[in-house]
């Protein structure tokens, strides 16, 4: 419980940090004639779903002109990020990690604006690219149950909707649909393990991939974060 607490403090603080920042950078920004938007450059937004997973979620956006942003996605999951997370992957949570850096995700996207009027509310489409690393080596009782080593290339698509405020505050959602290549993929999995998890979809996506080299990928995504 205490990992929790630790957790949402940190959260907590990076937002006041960010509130702050956000205030005292908008007061010298002047509103947009057309939209009465603030001429805003620079983003930064968390993925509160990707808590779900044990996982801390970011992304930075950069407005490049009117029609395009520059976007780098990251996230990570750590074996203490594992102790924060909900019922959805308490199936999982009382094993022994081995590693302490369990994934770690990189992207680099450019965001299309169909309002042409840069980082403003409306609806876009992002075709990104996203390079990942995931290692789990779980046992129980000293009985090795999962020994997954995976790199991954991912390109997609990422279509949504996004909302500005005057008061900086960003909310975008939005659904990605690609394909992941598996630069490597090795498995050593426990039959009775899987057979446990083998109606849990989302721990299994996030443990192991199947042996081809291809899978089909799509996520949802919600972003909230703040503008300047």
């Amino acid at each position: 419980m205490k990992y929790i607490f630790i957790y949402g403090e940190v959260m907590v603080k990076i937002f006041l940090a960010l509130l702050v920042s956000t205030f005292i950078n908008a007061q010298n920004q002047e509103p947009d004639e057309k939209t009465h938007n603030y001429e805003r450059t620079m983003l930064i937004a968390i993925d509160p779903i990707q808590a779900v997973s044990g996982a801390f979620g970011a992304t930075y956006f950069y407005k490049l002109n009117s029609f395009t942003a520059l976007t780098v996605p990251a996230s990570f999951g750590t074996k203490l990020l594992l102790k924060t997370i909900t019922s959805a992957m308490s199936a999982i949570t009382d094993y022994k990690y081995t590693s302490d850096l369990l994934f770690a995700t990189l992207g680099v996207g450019t965001r299309f604006f169909f309002n042409n009027n840069g980082l403003s509310s409306g609806l876009f489409i992002e075709p990104r690219v996203s390079f990942s690393y995931s290692d789990y080596d779980i046992k129980k009782n000293d009985v090795n149950l999962l020994q997954s080593k995976r790199i991954t290339i991912s390109p997609s698509v990422l279509l949504g909707y996004d909302w500005f405020f005057l008061n900086g505050l960003y909310l975008g959602t939005g659904i990605e649909v690609g394909a992941g290549y598996h630069a490597k993929n090795d498995i050593n999995i426990d039959s009775d393990f899987k057979n446990r998890l083998k109606d849990k979809w989302m721990i299994r996506n996030n443990l192991w991939a199947d042996e081809s080299q291809w899978r089909f990928d799509y996520a949802y995504s919600l972003l909230v974060g703040f503008s300047w």
